[in-house]
C-alpha cells in the first residue's frame, strides 16, 4: 500500500471515530399497529415501539435475487483499526462481521472505485428488505423518517464513512432510487389486467398489507398518468451511455488516475458513448462528439459556458450533465472554477519541470565534454614541462663534456627549441582556455 493510499485511509480511520449512530426515534403509532414480517436469516426483536434490537444482518434478504459473484478490490477495517485489502462480493458483505468496507469519495461527494461500486450493488439488495423498507408508500418522501435512519444504521454496520453526516444524503438518496426501481420490477412482472387478479398474483414473501396497498396504488389514474409521462421521457433519451452499471463519477475516477487531470464534461461524453471498439454507440452521438471537439480547441472555455452547455443547452435545476448523481449546478460550477485553474497549474508545472530536466540534460553534457578536453590538455602541457626540462639537462651535460664553447655551439639551439617548446606551451594554454571560455558560454545561453 502506497503512502498516499495509507494517509488517505487513516483520514478516513480518524474521521469515523466516535460517529456511530446512535437509535432512530420511535415510530409513529400507525406504523406499530402493522404486523412485521420477518425474513429468515435475519436475526431481528422488535419492542413495543417497532424498533429492531441488537439486529445481526448476517445474510440478504431472501426476496431479492442472488448477488452477483465478481469480487471488488477495497480496504476494509476491522474494530481495532487494522486495515487491509480483500476482494470481496456483495453477498459477502452481509456476512462480515466486526469489520467494515471503506468508502472512497470523490471531490464532488460521490462514491468512487471498486468501493463505490460495491456500495451501490449492496444498496439494490438492501432495497429487497421489506421489513425496514416496504413498498407500500407512493414516494420516497413520503417514508418516514425513522425507517431511513434503520436502513442508514445498517448500512454503517458494513460500510465506514469518512464523514457520515455529509455522506448519509448521497446513500439514502440512492437507497431511494433502488427502492424505486425495485417497485418498479414487482410491477412490471406480476401486474394483471385488475386490481383483484392483481392482488392474487401477490409473490409469496411480500406481506400481504403491503401488496394490497400497492396494488390499489398502481390502479389510480396519478399512477397511469405517471406511467404515462416516464414513458415520454424516456423516448426522448436519443444518447444512452455505454458504462453499463458503473457511474459517470467511477468512469471519471479512473481517467483522472490515467491522465493525472481531472476530464471536463464533454470529455466524459465522448467516453461515456464510445463502445470499447471505439465506435460511438449512435450516428446522433458522433455528430455531438464531433461539436463538442470543436467547442474544447477554442480557447476561452469557462465553467458555465463549457462545450457540453453549448451543445445541449443551459443546465436544469438539481443535476448536471455528465456528472452523475449528486452534485447541483450552482455548486458544481463553483468548484469547477477553482478546479479548472488548479488543473492548469499542473499542466504548466508538468511542462516547466520536463522543460528543465531537459536543460539539465544538456548542461550535463555539455560540462562532460569540457571536463574530458580539460583533462586531456592539462596532460598535453605536463608533458610539455617534462620535455623542456630534459632537453635543458642534455644541453647542461654536452656543456660539461665537450671542449667546445658551450655558447657558441650548444646555447642558440637549446634557446630555439626551448622558444619553440615554450610557444608550443603558450598556444596549448590558450587553446584550454578557450575551450572552458566556450563551454561557459554555451552553459549561459542554456539557462537563459
Amino acid at each position: 500500500m502506497g503512502t498516499r493510499d495509507t494517509t488517505h485511509l487513516l483520514v478516513y480511520t480518524k474521521a469515523c471515530e466516535g460517529n456511530r449512530s446512535s437509535l432512530p426515534p420511535s415510530p409513529p403509532k400507525a406504523e406499530i399497529s402493522n404486523s412485521v414480517h420477518l425474513s429468515p436469516g435475519l436475526k431481528m426483536s422488535r419492542t413495543d415501539s417497532g424498533m429492531p434490537q441488537n439486529e445481526d444482518f448476517f445474510a440478504p434478504p431472501p426476496l431479492g435475487p442472488e448477488l452477483a459473484g465478481g469480487k471488488w478490490k477495497v480496504h476494509v477495517i476491522d474494530d481495532d483499526g487494522k486495515i487491509i485489502e480483500e476482494n470481496i462480493t456483495g453477498k459477502q458483505v452481509w456476512g462480515i462481521q466486526k469489520r467494515r468496507v471503506i468508502v472512497e469519495f470523490n471531490r464532488n461527494g460521490q462514491p468512487i472505485k471498486d468501493s463505490g461500486g460495491l456500495l451501490g450493488s449492496w444498496l439494490g439488495s438492501l432495497s429487497y428488505d421489506l421489513n425496514i423498507l416496504p413498498i407500500n408508500y407512493t414516494d420516497w418522501r413520503k417514508v418516514p423518517e425513522y425507517r431511513k435512519e434503520m436502513a442508514w444504521t445498517v448500512i454503517q454496520k458494513k460500510f465506514l464513512f469518512d464523514d457520515p453526516t455529509n455522506r448519509r444524503k448521497y446513500v439514502i438518496s440512492t437507497l431511494g432510487s433502488r427502492c424505486k426501481d425495485l417497485k418498479q420490477r414487482f410491477w412490471k412482472l406480476h401486474k394483471r389486467n385488475t386490481p383483484v387478479e392483481t392482488i392474487e398474483a401477490r409473490p409469496a414473501l411480500i406481506p400481504e398489507d403491503q401488496w394490497r396497498d400497492f396494488v390499489h396504488t398502481q390502479f389510480t389514474d396519478k399512477a397511469k398518468k405517471a406511467r404515462e409521462r416516464n414513458k415520454v421521457s424516456r423516448s426522448n433519451l436519443k444518447i444512452p451511455h455505454t458504462l453499463g452499471k458503473k457511474s459517470i463519477a467511477r468512469r471519471s475516477d479512473e481517467m483522472e488516475r490515467e491522465s493525472g487531470v481531472e476530464p471536463t464534461r464533454g470529455e466524459m461524453f465522448i467516453a461515456s458513448r464510445t463502445r470499447s471498439d471505439g465506435s460511438m454507440i449512435c450516428e446522433e452521438a458522433r455528430l455531438c462528439a464531433d461539436q463538442i471537439k470543436d467547442i474544447m480547441n477554442l480557447p476561452g472555455q469557462t465553467s458555465s459556458s463549457d462545450a457540453v452547455t453549448q451543445v445541449f443547452g443551459p443546465e436544469h435545476s438539481g443535476r448536471v450533465r455528465c456528472v452523475g448523481r449528486g452534485p447541483a449546478p450552482t455548486k458544481y460550477f463553483s468548484s469547477l472554477d477553482s478546479t479548472m485553474s488548479y488543473n492548469v497549474e499542473i499542466v504548466e508545472m508538468k511542462s516547466t519541470i520536463k522543460n528543465l530536466a531537459d536543460k539539465v540534460e544538456i548542461i550535463a553534457s555539455a560540462l562532460h565534454k569540457a571536463l574530458t578536453c580539460n583533462r586531456f590538455q592539462v596532460n598535453d602541457t605536463s608533458e610539455t614541462d617534462e620535455n623542456i626540462r630534459h632537453i635543458r639537462k642534455q644541453a647542461t651535460n654536452k656543456r660539461k663534456h665537450q671542449d667546445l664553447s658551450p655558447v657558441v655551439q650548444t646555447t642558440p639551439r637549446a634557446k630555439v627549441k626551448e622558444k619553440e617548446q615554450v610557444k608550443e606551451k603558450e598556444y596549448t594554454k590558450r587553446n584550454c582556455e578557450n575551450s572552458i571560455y566556450n563551454s561557459d558560454i554555451c552553459i549561459f545561453h542554456i539557462m537563459c
